[in-house]
């Protein structure tokens, strides 16, 4: 409250692009961990089409811990109606695996997909950060021990530079 939002940051998606081994997964994982809860991880053909699957996931007692909802390795076209309809939802509401009744939580997920080579609906385009990765030179085989260390150690100071960077954003000259 009180934050104003850069362009398109309310909106909440993310599209992480790169070849194989760029650190696309480890990405959405890391950022997963900051907020202390794996990523909700979700298969293509659910985002596509059985949202009542996702939706058992994340409104399960492991579920309304994520933050992230993540949708990995995706390739082909990607978007549609079943997957803009959740992601727009102010609330998930739908009956967990083991539950009788109707659950809800707020819908204040971040739906991150991953892909090497898909092509998105321009729905989906112009509701979506799209962040490039590229494959380091040399791989370090413990760097992945080394950046989860990194988070816990400075989660705090990680937060406070976000909204430092939040609240002292400097609107571009984009066209809404």
């Amino acid at each position: 409250a009180g934050t104003p939002f850069p362009h398109r940051t309310e909106q909440s998606h993310a599209m992480l692009i790169g070849t194989t081994g760029s650190g696309k997964t480890t990405l959405a994982t890391t950022v997963a961990l900051l907020f202390g809860a794996p990523p909700i991880e979700v298969k293509q053909r659910d985002l596509m089409r059985d949202t009542q699957e996702i939706t058992k996931r994340m409104i399960s007692p492991t579920g309304r811990q994520g933050r992230i909802c993540l949708g990995d390795n995706v390739t082909g076209t990607f978007g549609g109606e079943e997957f803009a309809s959740i992601v727009t939802m102010p609330e998930i509401t739908g009956r967990p695996v083991h539950g009788r009744d109707e659950e809800s939580r707020p819908n204040n997920l971040t739906y991150t997909v991953t892909t090497n080579n898909a092509s998105i609906s321009d729905d989906i385009a112009v509701r979506s950060w799209i962040i490039h990765l590229k494959r380091p030179d040399q791989y370090k085989a413990d760097w992945s021990e080394k950046l989860v260390e990194y988070v816990n150690v400075h989660r705090m100071q990680i937060f406070a530079d976000m909204i430092d960077m939040l609240e002292n954003h400097e609107p571009y000259d984009c066209p809404v």
